[in-house]
């Protein structure tokens, strides 16, 4: 959590955060074959996800407009996009709304 409060720290009012991270959990939660060849090489997984961990993880930590997509490949890789709560502004800028509903 201390890597998402240095980026939240970061990020301006109602600025947007894109995350992503490998997948390393099919959806039963069982270690994909990549992510376990991966691990027994040295790399050093700090968490392990699966699509619904890695959106609640973000709900868990106060965000709850995430939005997490799956890029699917041999290693799957998920975006997480969400926007930093406004404490000043009460109406969403329009450029939010179009790079979210894909105008942009």
């Amino acid at each position: 959590m201390t890597a998402l409060s240095e980026l939240n720290r970061a990020c301006k009012d109602s600025g947007m955060l894109i995350i992503p991270t490998y997948m390393n959990k099919d959806p039963k939660g069982k270690t994909n074959r990549f992510s376990d060849a991966f691990g027994k090489a040295g790399a050093d997984f700090k968490r392990e996800f699966t699509m619904e961990s890695y959106r609640q993880f973000f709900l868990d930590a106060g965000y709850p407009d995430v939005k997490v997509s799956l890029a699917d490949g041999r290693i799957p890789c998920a975006v997480a996009v969400m926007r930093k709560a406004s404490k000043h502004l009460s109406a969403e800028p329009v450029y939010l709304r179009r790079i979210e509903d894909g105008t942009v």
